[in-house]
């Protein structure tokens, strides 16, 4: 099959990678996707969907806020703040 010509943004993975890192099979990650869990997708166009290797490593870190669908600020981040 061939590739899109879409420029790949750097740092990104697809979902097939996504998967794979996870464990999961694809169709969890679609379901992931459809029920706005795990890391916030970036749509390419309708059909190429990429997610940020940064957010799928705070995912699977348990370091995620599921609510915002972002990372959480590390422990050390924020007692440089006080």
């Amino acid at each position: 099959m061939a590739r899109s010509h879409l420029p790949e943004p750097a740092g990104s993975v697809d979902a097939y990678e996504f998967a794979r890192r996870a464990e999961v099979s694809l169709y969890t990650i679609r379901n992931w996707r459809n029920a706005h869990r795990g890391p916030q997708p970036i749509y390419l166009s309708a059909r190429v969907i990429r997610y940020r290797l940064a957010d799928i490593e705070a995912f699977l870190d348990g370091r995620w806020d599921a609510e915002a669908r972002t990372p959480l600020a590390d422990a050390a981040d924020t007692e440089d703040a006080d």
